[in-house]
């Protein structure tokens, strides 16, 4: 009886054993199945970025267009670009064969993208007169006047000499002008040829009011509205300045800075006098 008893205490140890082994095994399998859905439920694919090129054939944007973007990117439309001397036409691409002015890049778009700016030159562009002005570069003037005629803007432009410091008492002992100190400026006139020359409209006026610190700029056309009494830029100017007879033996007058390029003036500054 003792030896059976012996061997069923042996079975039944064997069979506990077996048991506990079991429950453990489906522990880790159950332990090992939560990690790993734990896993596959906390992780987010990456989001496919997509890019942006554009060719602005000389052309410039105020602010940058985006260069890439996601689906997940909310909608945007496209910042017009500009160019002296043409207009903006649109954007063409190879799902835009006609320019479009006004682009907008959907949310959810999915592709790379590339964007070329259409432009036509403007009027002024397009036509050649006849330019009073002997070389490109920028130049000291009076202006004596500012006008239209036909469809071009025009300046009535003499050149002068803007001296400063040791120049200009150089120059103005030159010219039986003594009173002329170094802690000023004085202003030559030697050839009071005056010259017309064409303007492009969309050229920029540079306006320093009360100090050179405050600048206001307007384009060309504006500048040629308010000398004609009426404009929609903030010029500081007086509109004397703008068709300017200078008193007969006098050194001093408004001063203006003009760029020509090719024959036109494209930029003109109104120089501030302390």
């Amino acid at each position: 009886m003792r030896q059976v008893s012996w061997a069923w205490s042996i079975v039944v140890m064997a069979l506990v054993i077996g048991l506990m082994s079991g429950c453990a095994s489906r522990a880790e399998e159950s332990s090992s199945s939560i990690d790993s859905s734990s896993t596959v439920a906390t992780s987010q694919p990456e989001s496919t970025v997509y890019t942006i090129s554009y060719d602005l054939a000389g052309g410039t944007v105020s602010q940058s267009n985006p260069t890439t973007y996601t689906a997940e990117t909310p909608s945007f439309t496209l910042t017009i670009p500009t160019k002296l001397g043409f207009d903006f036409l649109g954007w063409t691409s190879s799902n835009i064969s006609s320019p479009q002015k006004s682009v907008t890049i959907a949310q959810g778009t999915t592709v790379n993208l590339a964007y070329k700016a259409d432009w036509a030159e403007t009027l002024a562009a397009k036509t050649t007169p006849k330019s009073d002005a002997e070389s490109d570069g920028k130049f000291d003037v009076f202006i004596k006047k500012l006008y239209k005629s036909g469809d071009t803007l025009y300046m009535d432009a003499d050149y002068v000499q803007l001296l400063w410091g040791d120049e200009a008492v150089k120059k103005a002992a030159q010219d039986g002008r003594p009173d002329v100190v170094n802690d000023t400026y004085y202003i030559a006139n030697d050839n009071p040829k005056i010259r017309k020359i064409p303007m492009v409209p969309d050229g920029k006026y540079h306006d320093y009011y009360p100090s050179p610190q405050d600048e206001h700029v307007c384009t060309i056309k504006d500048l040629v509205d308010y000398a004609q009494g009426s404009s929609k830029c903030s010029v500081q100017t007086e509109r004397s300045f703008l068709q300017y007879k200078q008193p007969k033996g006098e050194w001093w007058g408004p001063t203006f800075t003009i760029t020509v390029k090719n024959g036109w003036i494209t930029d003109v500054k109104h120089v501030w006098m302390p």
